[in-house]
């Protein structure tokens, strides 16, 4: 059951519409989003794969934007898990009760707040892994206008890209804007991710001027933030206001979106119909103009055809009394002898009369023609007349869309 939706324009359209609009995108350029098909996988991603397990096979060359177009269902990963997030009345409620590994304390984060929001990137190529989870943090995959307030643990991940020494092309330290991707996989990877991740210590920075920089871990950020914690928590209140107030500020637009589409689809509608009545009163007025041509045709022949017939009828009254038949011819007659005369006379009288007759029936069918022509005309005026009322209340509620 596939589908081409370059082709099927109304899949396409359904994929991209308002309803199915992805609640967030990549911090890329704002004047450069996805294209089309782009946005359309996407959305068909969200649809299928949010709430159940499936596969989606995402073909295509290289460079041909399958990265950027996961970035932005990463975003979208992203914002569902801070929709759950805002959900608590307190940062501290991410966490469950506090179990003992290894002697040690710990307070694991609830299952429903990162419950699939995590992406395993996986493949046969290590250099399409390292593609992703090294370009993702990468301070030039987002845009500039991001930068200051996308910052999120940068100074982890650079410590973790150092220990795994990823380099940009010239051989040097690559900027990093956010932890949000790191190459785990083999066992090397995994270690170098944890050694920087959850280092103990900070070391003494050297204070010579070639020495390398030092970098934070998650547990030594955690624990500098102690001392800052009420102001953190209120920060938390405040920037949950604010993602509450650009959810509640999406689903307007996506509502006035939806509406415009509606508006937008009713429009075509009567664009259609508006059309579809013109070209049927135009078809109707020709065979209007077409019928009443016939009619007109017919009532011409209707008054040779009177014509004629009266004078057949005069042409019969003047044989019956002007005749040649004498008193013999007649009273010959009454006695069943047909003289000569009265053969010719009878003939001549009957020739008359069967024209009569044929002119008469023609006549008579002919006035069944025009009154069936009539009828016909009578119901093509009206079937005129409802598809202009018609035209009329499209064209009406054409204007008022587009006022």
């Amino acid at each position: 059951n596939r589908i081409d939706i370059l082709e099927n324009h109304q899949t396409m359209q359904t994929l991209v519409s308002a309803a199915n609009l992805p609640i967030a995108r990549w911090l890329s350029a704002p004047d450069k989003p996805l294209v089309l098909a782009q946005q359309a996988v996407v959305a068909h991603i969200g649809q299928k794969l949010q709430n159940q397990n499936g596969v989606i096979g995402v073909n295509g060359p290289p460079g041909t934007g399958k990265t950027t177009l996961l970035c932005d269902v990463i975003a979208n990963v992203i914002t569902d898990r801070a929709k759950r997030l805002a959900s608590l009345s307190a940062p501290h409620e991410i966490f469950n009760d506090s179990i003992l590994i290894a002697g040690k304390k710990f307070f694991p984060i609830k299952a429903g707040i990162v419950r699939d929001s995590s992406i395993v990137v996986s493949s046969n190529n290590n250099n399409a892994v390292k593609n992703i989870s090294q370009e993702l943090p990468a301070l030039n995959k987002i845009h500039e206008k991001y930068v200051d307030d996308a910052l999120y643990f940068n100074e982890v991940i650079e410590g973790v890209f150092d220990n795994q020494n990823v380099k940009n092309e010239n051989n040097e330290r690559l900027p990093t804007w956010g932890l949000i991707a790191a190459a785990l996989g083999n066992s090397s990877n995994k270690s170098s991710f944890a050694n920087a991740f959850f280092k103990e210590f900070v070391e003494d920075k050297d204070e010579k001027e070639n020495s390398p920089p030092v970098f934070l871990s998650m547990k030594q950020v955690l624990e500098n933030s102690i001392n800052q914690f009420s102001e953190i928590r209120k920060n938390w209140h405040i920037e949950k206001k604010e993602f509450i107030e650009l959810l509640n500020e999406f689903e307007q637009n996506r509502s006035i979106l939806k509406d415009a589409e509606q508006a937008e689809e009713l429009r075509s509608e009567c664009i259609d119909q508006i059309n579809g009545l013109s070209h049927s009163i135009l078809q109707y007025e020709q065979k209007l103009q077409a019928e009443n041509r016939n009619l007109e045709l017919i009532q011409t022949s209707l008054k040779e055809q009177e014509v004629l017939i009266n004078s057949k009828q005069q042409v019969l009254m003047l044989m019956q009394r002007n005749n040649d038949l004498n008193i013999l011819d007649k009273i010959l007659a009454v006695f069943g002898v047909v003289t000569h005369r009265m053969q010719q006379f009878r003939y001549k009288i009957t020739e008359e009369t069967e024209s009569l007759q044929m002119f008469s029936q023609k006549f008579e069918s002919e006035i069944k023609a025009k009154n069936q022509k009539e009828n016909d005309i009578q119901k093509i005026k009206l079937e005129i007349s409802e598809s202009k009322k018609q035209l009329a209340k499209f064209e009406k509620q054409h204007s008022q869309i587009e006022e």
